[in-house]
């Protein structure tokens, strides 16, 4: 029988939105500019009790704050990226379109 590693940092899983796995670390740390995943709880509320860890590590108000927040949609995050591509390629933003004249 396998055990739990002690520290929850350094547990695994298959994250819902990437569709690969992750640790728990990469939850807290590198999946958000704004701190953790907005779907921390939801996900690793099944392995340990991850709302007392994250009471602890962040203070309740900011996991209130966090379970409160509601990831983008997906059509959001996609216009997101592509208009994020669009400024590193130099290429004109969707809302400066070039005027045709009509014949």
């Amino acid at each position: 029988m396998t055990t739990q590693p002690s520290l929850p940092e350094s547990r695994s899983r298959r994250c819902p939105r990437l569709g690969s796995e992750i640790t728990f670390e990469y939850c807290l740390k590198y999946a958000s500019e704004e701190g953790p995943c907005c779907k921390v709880c939801d996900c690793w509320w099944e392995r340990f009790d991850v709302v007392a860890y994250l009471n602890r590590a962040l203070g309740s108000e900011a996991v209130k704050n966090l379970q409160a927040s509601q990831p983008p949609s997906k059509a959001t995050r996609l216009v997101e990226l592509i208009e994020q591509a669009r400024t590193r390629c130099g290429i004109l933003p969707s809302d400066s379109k070039v005027s045709h004249k009509e014949t």
